[in-house]
């Protein structure tokens, strides 16, 4: 069972990337059209089209957290304070009729977490709490630290010996029985109706404190409510505000030469077009092996944009390679995800240069003139 999940992670990693490329063709392709049609029903159904892949891009980001193969962008974030900073969004989510309650010592909650994802956790947990309380309820939100000095069991699963963050949302809803409880984090897997749900959300709130070396636990009974316990790895490190100055982009254009690398023939022309189109010039690569060449023949290249997963050598190479040699040119750098092996080398790209694919023409040249300037 443990080498099918592997495998279904495996697959479901890969198809996520691939897609990711597609759609990141179609909304560059559909940015570049609305630049030039003026007809306003074609720029509606061009609207339309964009909105769509958008639709398609968030379900590509759940598979990506099951497969684990998300790109973690972690900063330091005391768990406390970021949900109550999200109090307001998470009202609006379980509406009037469920009463939200935050608990939890006051102090220091700190984990090395990527904020955006540890959102998304807490935001599937309350949908799937609201979801088991047609009838309202309520919803109590617990942060608290806790110390196991010997390991922690729970069924199958082993919580080492540490210091860990406990984040734990519980309801007052229908709760689960334990063959529910076995398959809860199976990709598709849904008791919705068709058409209102896909299946990914707690497959994706697995992946994700997977991926961040923590745990979930999940105690339910039909009819008495459930709760799940995520535990995470504290963080003693305080979190730091750097005074970075403000970049003020007063075009988003140039003239530059940039060096375009990516392995996709679709994504690479496509992006060829936006770029030139804001008056850059571009010199193309299908694989890292063409770099230094390209380089070498073009003295003027300012930037390296540069997928991060490719066959041979990933794009940290190459750009590692590009800054030895030539230190003036810049680099950012796009993927749908980062491969796990990768990540054990410790290739960490900074989130101030990195592009989620599919990314719209206008993050990527507001993030190209930032870079330049």
């Amino acid at each position: 069972n443990g080498h099918r999940h592997a495998m279904r992670q495996s697959d479901a990693g890969g198809v996520a990337h691939d897609f990711n490329n597609k759609l990141g063709t179609i909304l560059l392709t559909c940015d570049f059209m609305q630049t030039k049609i003026k007809d306003p029903q074609l720029l509606d159904l061009t609207n339309h089209i964009r909105q769509v892949a958008k639709q398609a891009a968030a379900l590509t980001t759940q598979l990506l957290a099951f497969s684990r193969k998300q790109v973690i962008l972690p900063e330091i974030v005391d768990v406390k304070k970021r949900i109550l900073s999200n109090m307001k969004f998470l009202h609006q989510l379980i509406g009037e009729d469920i009463e939200l309650e935050m608990k939890g010592p006051e102090g220091d909650n700190l984990i090395k977490v990527d904020p955006s994802q540890l959102d998304q956790v807490i935001m599937n947990l309350c949908t799937n709490s609201r979801d088991a309380m047609p009838q309202g309820g309520k919803i109590t939100i617990e942060v608290s630290p806790v110390e196991f000095q010997l390991p922690f069991m729970y069924r199958d699963i082993k919580i080492p010996v540490g210091e860990y963050i406990m984040l734990a949302i519980s309801d007052t809803g229908i709760g689960m029985s334990e063959e529910l409880k076995n398959k809860i984090y199976e990709p598709f897997f849904t008791t919705k109706p068709i058409f209102e749900g896909t299946g990914l959300g707690l497959s994706m709130v697995e992946g994700i404190v997977k991926q961040h070396q923590g745990e979930i636990l999940v105690f339910s009974k039909v009819g008495e409510g459930t709760t799940f316990k995520i535990f995470l790895p504290r963080c003693h490190e305080k979190t730091r505000k750097l005074d970075l100055p403000e970049i003020k982009v007063t075009q988003k254009s140039g003239e530059e030469v940039i060096l375009l690398l990516e392995d996709d023939d679709n994504l690479r022309e496509v992006t060829f077009e936006i770029l030139t189109s804001r008056g850059y010039k571009v010199v193309m690569a299908s694989k890292p092996s063409q770099v230094e060449n390209l380089i070498q023949e073009n003295p003027d290249i300012r930037l390296l944009l540069t997928d991060l997963i490719m066959p041979g050598k990933n794009g940290k190479q190459v750009a590692d390679e590009v800054e030895n040699y030539h230190p003036d040119i810049k680099v950012i750098f796009m993927s749908g995800y980062t491969n796990n092996i990768i990540e054990q080398k410790g290739a960490g790209v900074p989130k101030e240069r990195f592009l989620q694919k599919p990314v719209s023409s206008e993050d990527m040249v507001k993030m190209i003139r930032e870079t330049l300037d």
